[in-house]
C-alpha cells in the first residue's frame, strides 16, 4: 500500500461504499471531479479542512469515520511535507 496515498485509498473506499460517483460527489460539493480523482489516486494531497468537511457531509460519514477521515488526511499531508524537505 502506498504510504503517501492512505487518504486516497480510504476516500475511494468510502465513496464506493456509499455508491456515489466522482461526478455526483463533485456536483454535490462544488469540487472538480478531476481534482477528486487526483486525490483518490494519490496525485494530489488531501484537501483543506473545508473541502474535507463537505466531502464527509455528502458521504454521510459517522463520528468514527470522520475522526479517521481527518486523522488519515493529516498524516498523509504530514508525510508528504516530510518527503519534500
Amino acid at each position: 500500500m502506498d504510504k503517501l496515498n492512505l487518504f486516497g485509498i480510504y476516500f475511494e473506499q468510502k465513496r464506493q461504499e456509499k455508491k456515489i460517483s466522482l461526478r455526483e460527489l463533485a456536483s454535490k460539493t462544488g469540487v472538480s471531479h478531476t481534482y477528486l480523482y487526483n486525490i483518490e489516486k494519490g496525485h494530489k494531497a488531501p484537501p483543506n479542512d473545508l473541502i474535507l468537511v463537505k466531502l464527509a457531509d455528502v458521504l454521510s460519514l459517522n463520528c468514527a469515520e470522520r475522526k479517521l477521515w481527518f486523522d488519515i488526511a493529516a498524516k498523509d499531508n504530514q508525510q508528504r511535507n516530510n518527503n519534500v524537505h
